[in-house]
């Protein structure tokens, strides 16, 4: 009977701390916060639904939650928020899931290389669920243990192109990975050969 309580909030102001990227890596934990203590009071909650997987909300006190969920499928996850049954701003969010063990690398580049000119390998991220430049890196080490840089370029959808240029006669290693994991077949090596030393006939 009267009087009635109501609660006065605004989905607006409900702060979701997802990170710029938007990526998780495959079978591994991803956790991000929410933060409601703006919006004034009711109850907050997650749903992924595509592809369905269960979401764990923990309440870390002053109106802010932490969500956590364990991405099992390469595909993409749409997160569903909502407060007081309405959506909240932005939802659903898409989190990218990307498996680097599905990413590949190719090219001479990998395998032999002429010192003192640019060589060039193909890392390839379409069946990883997809990545962008940052997410790639290319460690390579000379015979002598030193660093040569590599620089990585998108050069298209789901491929990237690696360019080096090595100045050490020997095998070269190379380590590629995908936020921070090694890729399929990774490390590489390359065997390098100074070609004013080739001779022909």
């Amino acid at each position: 009977g009267s009087p009635f309580k109501t609660w006065a909030y605004d989905v607006s102001k409900i702060n979701v701390l997802l990170g710029g990227d938007k990526k998780a890596k495959l079978n591994e934990k991803m956790s991000f916060l929410v933060d409601t203590s703006h919006a004034g009071g009711g109850k907050l909650e997650c749903v992924i639904r595509d592809p369905p997987t269960e979401t764990q909300m923990m309440d870390r006190g002053l109106g802010r939650y932490l969500v956590s969920f364990l991405p099992v499928t390469p595909q993409p996850h749409a997160i569903t928020l909502t407060f007081n049954r309405v959506l909240v701003p932005g939802s659903p969010f898409k989190i990218q899931v990307v498996d680097a063990t599905r990413a590949t690398a190719s090219g001479d580049g990998l395998h032999l290389a002429p010192i003192n000119y640019e060589s060039a390998f193909v890392v390839d991220t379409a069946r990883a669920g997809g990545a962008s430049a940052k997410d790639i890196e290319a460690r390579i080490t000379s015979p002598s243990r030193a660093s040569v840089p590599c620089k990585v370029r998108d050069s298209g959808v789901g491929d990237f192109t690696c360019h080096y240029t090595p100045t050490e006669i020997g095998p070269h290693v190379i380590v590629v990975t995908v936020l921070r994991e090694s890729i399929d077949g990774s490390p590489f090596t390359c065997q390098t050969f100074d070609l004013r030393k080739v001779k022909v006939g």
